[in-house]
């Protein structure tokens, strides 16, 4: 499944041109980059061009890992330290991934599923670099293969998956890994299976916004996940549907970016939804992250085709 290119009108209020737990605090965001288009900023660019790649926040650092680089699936794994603006390469995966579902538990980066070969079947393996380690290890694999799901912290120190693609069909159970016994459990299905959506984390409630629905279409709805009460529920439709998108969460607001040509940002509070200033260098499949008081959109495709090493950033 490859992403399509989607265009949407710019309604930005501001021009034209990762949740409460995820996000840094507002502020001048480091060293930074010099330029860029209005608000967005260009900041030191990866070290190669990666499309449908992902990533995360840890330790004060943006790690993304796996994408497609030069046609191929890559298992090459960075870390950008947004107060000096500068990359370094981190332990690689032990497998190549597209469409990996990263996320943080504690300390711990852990990769989740994913494609082995672009339009591949997913997979089930599991990986995790733990404080200190030079080295992925693997733990224990999904209960079924998945590729283009969300991850992030569950409850007590759990990890928890959603959405995706599995052998056959797009995937509606969740699954929630627990490290101390290395095993999976399923939890509440999703109301709307999505694959190429934007997950992130407010409030404590997981979202799920956008991306492509089982008939191919894109969706608008945004489902919501309680994990104390094992229940989803629907939020306000997402006024821009459109797939290959992301989200990071930034001083109690969620920033969806991504999947079209006019470069949409769409922000999230809680309640409702209103319109952020578009990307300079509109792109689809980016990772996008919250670290030192900014939102960084990474790599990605770009809108003339092929991979982009481009990455901005905003301070709201």
């Amino acid at each position: 499944m490859r992403f399509t290119w989607v265009l949407v009108a710019c309604t930005s209020v501001l021009g034209c041109g990762s949740s409460d737990d995820e996000s840094g605090k507002s502020g001048t965001g480091g060293a930074g980059g010099a330029g860029g288009s209005g608000p967005w900023r260009t900041d030191a660019p990866l070290p190669e061009a990666i499309a449908h790649l992902s990533g995360a926040e840890l330790g004060g650092k943006i790690w993304v890992a796996g994408g497609v680089a030069g046609g191929a699936v890559s298992q090459k794994v960075y870390a950008y330290d947004p107060a000096a603006n500068t990359w370094a390469a981190g332990p690689e995966l032990p497998l190549a991934r597209e469409r990996v579902a990263l996320g943080r538990v504690g300390e711990a980066l852990y990769a989740v599923g994913g494609y082995s070969d672009p339009d591949a079947s997913p997979t089930d393996s599991t990986f995790v670099l733990e404080p200190g380690a030079s080295a992925w290890k693997k733990v224990a694999s999904l209960l079924l293969n998945r590729a283009g799901g969300y991850a992030a912290e569950h409850e007590a120190g759990k990890l928890i998956v959603v959405a995706g693609r599995g052998d056959t069909k797009l995937l509606g159970d969740s699954v929630v890994l627990d490290p101390a016994t290395n095993g999976w459990s399923v939890k509440a299905a999703i109301p709307n299976p999505r694959v190429g959506f934007a997950g992130f984390v407010l409030s404590g409630w997981v979202h799920a916004v956008g991306g492509q629905s089982e008939s191919g279409g894109v969706t608008n709805k945004v489902d919501v996940y309680e994990p104390k009460s094992d229940n989803w529920t629907s939020v306000a439709d997402f006024p821009h549907p459109r797939d290959g998108l992301g989200a990071a969460v930034l001083d109690g607001k969620a920033y969806v970016v991504g999947g079209d040509a006019a470069g949409t940002v769409d922000v999230w509070d809680g309640s409702a939804w209103s319109s952020g200033p578009p990307l300079a260098t509109p792109r689809i499949g980016a990772a996008v992250v919250s670290a030192a008081g900014r939102v960084y959109v990474i790599g990605g495709e770009a809108a003339a085709g092929g991979a982009s090493n481009a990455v901005e950033s905003y301070a709201p």
